[in-house]
């Protein structure tokens, strides 16, 4: 048994092929591969296992006389912009793989946030095996832990939200986390807004027993029927690492991307997106919106100009100059933006 690429991620059966040694050794692969000199970010989410293979991934970084700039527990698009924002060469991800909670997978990253390509893993997974030689003290990498990573991402994320107007509304949401690295993020900016927001599956620490809410429509129907019944302004459901959301409106609906991408263009303006194969673009066109279908190098890094963009998975993204790429906090904070300048998405879908 050895390691795969799935979607320019080094994934492996969790403890059964990717163990603490096999990181180790990946990590040391990865130091040479990149040289000296360099500096990573490193992240992870919030399984034990993951501390466990991402301790020994930094030890092989390390020992190729790189220097480490940990994020420690923090979702990969989080630790995206911190490479962007700390001027970092290159970014190291562990995290349980949400498509397969038996796979670990190790993501790697550029300068700019991109996700390193195929040809790249390769030459990384070509250079294991010579993490057994000796390394004498001068040429062992240093550590630096980035505590500010989570506070510097939210104070960028909310530059482009109008905050005053959700903590004048201070609208109830419902939020179910799937048991991921996105429960560090944004529940406390919600609440830090003023929010009256209700947290379920939030504890990083656990293992996810079925697939995520937002994945399975039977368990999606409950959490829909769970927002009605509270009476919540809105619903969000994310997957563990942040990167995708489905959203439920306040009389229980699930509002799908179609509904989501004419909302805010006719609500905030948007007018350039990048759309997967199965939305209208003829009914986007006719709204003056200009369209590009998402290809597959976009999971890697999502060209400028573009003001959202809709994957598949319900992965989405927000304009921006410093992060491009799939991130769900964005998109949400705009979509309690909109609720709260606005008015209620069901009375907005009724309107339009």
């Amino acid at each position: 048994m050895s390691l795969d690429i799935e979607r320019n991620r080094i994934v492996g059966r969790a403890n059964s092929v990717l163990n603490a040694c096999m990181a180790a050794d990946l990590g040391s692969a990865l130091g040479r591969t990149v040289g000296p000199g360099n500096v990573v970010v490193t992240g992870r989410d919030g399984k034990g296992f993951s501390r466990l293979m991402k301790r020994s991934l930094t030890c092989g970084i390390m020992e190729n006389g790189i220097q480490v700039l940990d994020t420690r527990l923090i979702p990969a698009p989080v630790m995206r912009y911190c490479i962007v924002e700390s001027q970092s060469d290159y970014g190291a991800y562990l995290g349980f793989y949400w498509r397969d909670q038996t796979k670990l997978a190790a993501t790697f990253f550029d300068r700019t946030g991109a996700i390193l390509d195929e040809n790249m893993l390769q030459r990384i997974l070509e250079a294991q095996g010579g993490c057994m030689r000796s390394v004498s003290a001068r040429e062992v990498g240093d550590i630096i832990f980035y505590a500010e990573a989570r506070s510097n991402y939210a104070s960028q994320v909310l530059r482009s939200i109008d905050t005053q107007s959700i903590s004048a509304r201070a609208p109830k949401l419902i939020l179910d986390c799937s048991n991921g690295a996105v429960s560090v993020t944004l529940p406390g900016i919600l609440r830090d807004l003023g929010c009256n927001v209700v947290s379920a599956h939030d504890t990083p620490s656990a293992y996810m027993t079925h697939k995520p809410v937002m994945s399975n429509d039977s368990l999606m129907g409950d959490f829909a029927q769970e927002v009605a019944e509270e009476k919540a302004d809105l619903g969000m459901a994310l997957d563990p690492c942040g990167e995708s959301v489905r959203f439920v409106d306040d009389r229980g609906d699930v509002v799908n991307q179609m509904d989501l991408a004419l909302l805010l263009a006719r609500n905030l303006g948007y007018k350039s997106m990048l759309v997967h194969g199965e939305m209208d673009t003829g009914l986007l066109s006719v709204e003056g919106i200009e369209t590009s279908p998402v290809l597959k190098e976009h999971d890697r890094i999502i060209p400028g100009g573009v003001n959202l963009a809709f994957g598949e998975d319900e992965t989405c993204y927000l304009g921006d100059q410093v992060r491009r790429w799939w991130d769900a906090v964005p998109v949400a904070l705009k979509v309690v933006e909109l609720i709260s300048r606005v008015g209620k998405i069901s009375e907005l879908r009724a309107g339009n």
